[in-house]
């Protein structure tokens, strides 16, 4: 269960159905739902130092999300909502479901709209931890309608189980967003993702290199209240696995394919 629990935290501490909200564009007493479906595939090539023995596998993470955000009345510049998302997911045969809960504060940096979040994320398998998450993004002005830009930078603690422990992710993401025509935008991502060592009963057990991100997608408007959003993102990281008393190197490379379908009311 300790080695299902290592090979899958990255894969299920990612934000493999988080194509962009734009979280910093919600306001007061909106409420946004969004379902989508999503695939992750994940393609591994092994090394080991010893004697640089060589091998590879892949691994796939598919499945469905629902995420409802819903805004209150603001006071003094802030905004307070509550987010609820429910994932279910099939990683390779095993069926996992994860529930997020987030309080979410929207509010002003000058003119840049800026959002705050803290959630908690558990998962119906023992094996997968469950973590805690907090968020900051923040956007460029909105005063403009044709370009909108949003940084956020993601910290997340998953909570030792199993006598598993680290393997904490802090990731900042840039995604830019051009308006092509009244009902389409193209979207770009780029982030890094910097992850603390893992170990098992108190014994280092991966190491990880920095993951770059890479992304593109579509927005398609299709009335005032409804988008659909496609995206495609790469991701690669090179760790050195710890396996008795051998050395791995893990050239990870992960290929994210996402739909979703956001309504607001």
């Amino acid at each position: 269960m300790k080695r299902l629990t290592l090979a899958t935290l990255t894969t299920l501490s990612m934000s493999a159905f988080a194509q962009p909200t734009y979280i910093t564009q919600i306001q007061e007493n909106e409420t946004w739902v969004k379902g989508g479906y999503g695939t992750v595939t994940t393609d591994y090539d092994f090394t080991r130092k010893s004697d640089q023995l060589e091998g590879s596998a892949s691994s796939e993470v598919d499945g469905y999300n629902v995420t409802v955000l819903k805004m209150m009345n603001g006071s003094a510049g802030v905004t307070p909502g509550l987010m609820v998302s429910a994932s279910t997911l099939d990683n390779d045969g095993t069926d996992v479901t994860t529930i997020e809960v987030a309080g979410v504060a929207r509010l002003n940096l000058g003119t840049m709209p800026a959002a705050l979040s803290l959630s908690y994320t558990s998962n119906s398998k023992s094996e997968y931890r469950d973590s805690i998450s907090l968020s900051v993004d923040v956007a460029s002005s909105s005063q403009d309608t044709s370009f909108y830009n949003e940084v956020s930078v993601d910290y997340q603690s998953f909570i030792e189980g199993d006598g598993v422990s680290g393997a904490n992710p802090i990731s900042i993401m840039n995604t830019s967003n051009f308006k092509l025509t009244p009902k389409v935008d193209a979207v770009t991502r780029i982030g890094i993702s910097v992850t603390s060592d893992a170990s098992i009963d108190g014994v280092k057990a991966i190491e990880y290199g920095n993951e770059l991100t890479f992304g593109v997608g579509l927005n398609l408007h299709i009335s005032p209240v409804n988008t659909i959003q496609v995206s495609l993102a790469k991701s690669n990281a090179v760790n050195d696995v710890y396996v008795d008393g051998e050395v791995v190197e893990s050239d990870e490379s992960d290929t994210t394919i996402v739909l979703s379908l956001i309504g607001r009311f």
